[in-house]
């Protein structure tokens, strides 16, 4: 129904004003709305919205609700702003119900958030308890869905608790594996499912889905990833000693070419010399290059995908 079609004069529950603004409107049973906001119907009986909204990165807007949890945004027929993005949006309500208006500056410092409610009597301001009251009573169906909705997530949620509660218990069984050389595989497990719950199985299989080590890793000295222990610290055990055969070809090359040494880290220094190497044995570096650059970061930021 539309607002011109009314014949019933405004009664509002606040206070009310009855002036000729600078806006060129009649203002009839306004309502102050925030610190520079207001409510009004206009002698054509249209009604009114007018919002003073600071900028924010929630995006300010007006929102009217069409069941007890879920809202239709309401375009703005005006919203100037300023540099700063604030300034005054206006709105035509078109349609009885309650809205949530975002943004609004309530005073030189605070922004709020404002609940009101527009009816055949004119325009209110909600509270907290208020809204809820209201929403119940306009729409029951949806209150009731939302309200079974909210205790089914938190069944699922004490149900998801105690399941990881079990498969933290099943995780322990797993411990570290440290080699007589002092390589550590470290058990790794699933993550998680936030839906666990959810999830049509059996519990005893969950458990162990998620509780038993999906691989095990080596961090040092060398990084290596298996399903077993033994096998990540072979693998490990493998790469070092290959590394420390490749760090020990590159120095004993770049002393045969009389290379410079080079300048950086000692971590830096051992990777830049066995890049200076590869490139060298695929030819793709210059033999300016060769003689000449000293820093380890030249080496490793410019031919660092060799090795890949």
């Amino acid at each position: 129904m539309e607002l011109h079609d009314f014949a019933t004069p405004w009664v509002v529950k606040v206070s009310l004003q009855n002036s000729e603004n600078d806006r060129g409107f009649f203002m009839s049973n306004e309502i102050k709305v925030g610190r520079s906001g207001s409510f009004y119907v206009q002698e054509d009986g249209c009604a009114v919205l007018s919002l003073e909204i600071k900028y924010w990165s929630g995006r300010p807007k007006l929102e009217r609700f069409i069941e007890y949890d879920k809202k239709v945004t309401v375009s703005p027929h005006s919203c100037p702003r300023s540099n700063s993005g604030n300034g005054i949006d206006q709105y035509t309500l078109e349609q009885f119900g309650v809205y949530v208006a975002r943004g609004v500056i309530a005073t030189s410092r605070d922004v709020a958030t404002k609940y009101l409610l527009f009816n055949e009597d004119g325009v209110e301001e909600l509270s907290d308890q208020d809204l809820d009251d209201v929403l119940r009573d306009q729409f029951p169906a949806s209150a009731q869905a939302y309200e079974h909705e909210v205790a089914r997530r938190k069944r699922l949620e004490e149900e998801r608790k105690r399941l990881e509660r079990a498969i933290v218990e099943e995780r322990d069984q797993f411990e570290e594996v440290v080699s007589e050389e002092g390589y550590t595989a470290t058990p790794e497990f699933p993550q998680i499912p936030a839906n666990i719950a959810e999830r049509q199985e059996d519990e005893e299989e969950l458990v162990v889905e998620f509780g038993t080590p999906s691989a095990y890793v080596v961090n040092t000295p060398c990084y290596a990833s298996e399903k077993t222990a033994e096998e990540a610290i072979k693998k490990a055990r493998e790469k070092y000693q290959q590394r420390e055969e490749n760090i020990a070809k590159s120095k004993e090359i770049a002393k045969q070419k009389k290379w410079p040494k080079l300048k950086g880290s000692k971590r830096q220094v051992r990777w830049a010399e066995q890049i200076r190497v590869i490139g060298f044995e695929k030819g793709c570096v210059s033999e300016d290059e060769l003689k000449n650059k000293k820093e380890a970061s030249f080496w490793i930021d410019s031919y660092k995908h060799l090795t890949r």
